[in-house]
């Protein structure tokens, strides 16, 4: 008893140690500024909070940050760790720093409840524990769902509406799943870690997180333009190109060459040039002209050049000749419409908020079958999908209750035939009893009349007797 008693105690001890903090890094979010192309040095501060040591401490494989391994950290020791960015592109991450204990704790052989809810998805979602445990998965979905291996994209099962699935981990491995309904990700990716029972294991729950933002500074260099034609006469609803060449006259590459302007569009942007490198660019001046009075008017128009070099203005002149536009613009034939507008603007501005979830026009056609292309966004598919879901799950409850009703009726139907079926009995019982006395009754009234007309027929036999006999005795 004292025995068993001991090994949960440990096993206690050794979970109650997986939900402490681990390995800590310092400071939250590490935010650096680097050079394109320069390693950048800087130091964080590590922790062991644990009651027992670390050993083999390393970060995750990454391409971001390297760090020296470290041997070993005592419990409630601190280490300063020297790292090196590395990284040429902007990043927003957070990396994983592992560490490895010592464990003897045994299988513990628990069965571990995840309760799957599409509204609020996984109970427990990222888990660790000893090989030998069993994790159950009950839906609680009204629906079927299907666990997917996230690594390997393979179904591992389908667990019908109101059934549960278990499976038992009894090896070390990382398992990272994610459900579906009606093939729509519903969870977040979830991790299970199954540790050994004995000798050096990691628990990725006391891994440290670095979090760290990094913006990319590249080197300056210089930019020459050459523009043929500045000023422009458009008609509404018309367009009209130009072209202008950009040269790198610096030494180092120019990066990410952006070029943006009202009315204007660009055959190509976001690019690189290197030193002596030169680029021509296509422009398209497409005017917003939606009234009469926005005409007869000449406009200052701007294209703006930015990247690792000073930011520069080019300015056109645009003359929008004088043009009556009528009410129903939408009949003009060289009319854009309102789509491609949006588009245009977009294209040169594609920092607005409304531009940032990057509309796709959706041809409707002519009522073929003629194929097309539409793009959706993430939170696009995710309303569609849960808008036929709330329909499928309202159309479910009526039909439940058009099943309880009908059962209701047919519970009175059947109570009504019963109660109905009784009264005939009892009717036809009452009337068998009416005919069976009616019958008696007629009876007694016929004998009655045969008593009546035997008696009135003796009575005469008798007078007649008695008639007869004072006749002869008159006689003699």
């Amino acid at each position: 008893m004292f025995k068993k008693l001991s090994v949960m105690l440990f096993v206690t001890l050794f979970f109650l140690n997986l939900s402490s903090a681990g390995l800590v890094v310092s400071n939250g979010t590490y935010d650096y500024n680097k050079i394109y192309g320069v390693p950048l040095s800087f130091t964080f501060t590590l922790t062991n909070t644990e009651s027992f040591t670390f050993y083999n401490i390393s970060m995750v494989n990454n391409n971001v940050v390297e760090m020296p391994s470290i041997p070993s950290l005592n419990p409630g020791q601190q280490v300063n760790v020297n790292a090196l960015i590395r990284a040429d592109t902007n990043n927003q991450t957070t990396l994983r720093i592992k560490g490895l204990y010592t464990a003897t704790v045994g299988m513990s052989n628990i069965t571990h409840i995840v309760n799957v809810d599409y509204t609020n998805g996984l109970s427990v979602c990222d888990m660790s524990f000893t090989k030998g445990d069993k994790v159950k998965w009950i839906n609680q979905v009204a629906d079927d769902i299907v666990l997917k291996n996230a690594d390997t994209g393979n179904i591992v099962t389908t667990i019908l509406r109101g059934e549960n699935y278990t499976t038992i981990f009894d090896n070390p491995e990382v398992f990272r799943y994610y459900f579906l309904r009606r093939g729509f990700v519903f969870t977040n990716i979830c991790t299970i870690t199954s540790m050994s029972d004995t000798g050096l294991v990691n628990n990725p729950l006391l891994d440290g997180m670095l979090n760290i933002k990094v913006s990319i500074v590249y080197n300056p260099t210089s930019m020459n333009y050459v523009i043929l034609e500045r000023n422009y006469t458009i008609n509404p609803f018309t367009q009209q190109d130009g072209v202008m060449s950009i040269v790198n006259v610096g030494n180092q590459t120019a990066r990410e060459v952006t070029l943006s302007g009202e009315w204007f569009s660009f055959n190509a942007n976001g690019f690189d040039l290197a030193p002596g490198q030169s680029k021509g660019i296509v422009y398209t001046m497409r005017p917003v002209i939606t009234q009469t009075s926005q005409t007869n008017i000449t406009y200052s128009k701007k294209i703006t050049i930015t990247g690792n070099f000073p930011t520069q203005e080019e300015s056109f002149s645009v003359t929008i000749p004088y043009t009556v536009i009528g009410d129903d613009i939408t009949n003009q034939s060289n009319y854009q419409g309102l789509i491609a507008l949006i588009q245009s603007y977009c294209k040169n501005n594609p920092k607005e908020s409304f531009c940032s979830t990057s509309p796709q026009l959706v041809y409707v056609g002519n009522g073929t079958n003629q194929d097309f292309n539409v793009t959706f966004n993430q939170d696009q598919v995710k309303s569609i999908f849960e808008y036929l879901f709330q329909q499928g799950d309202s159309q479910e409850v009526f039909n439940n209750f058009v099943k309880e009703k009908m059962g209701d009726m047919d519970t009175k139907l059947n109570t009504t035939d019963a109660k109905s079926s009784s009264t005939l009995e009892k009717v036809t019982s009452s009337e068998s009893e009416r005919q069976s006395n009616q019958n008696l009754m007629t009876f007694a009234i016929i004998f009655v009349m045969f008593l009546l007309m035997g008696s009135m027929i003796g009575v005469l036999i008798y007078v007649q007797k008695k008639y007869n006999i004072k006749k002869k005795i008159e006689q003699w």
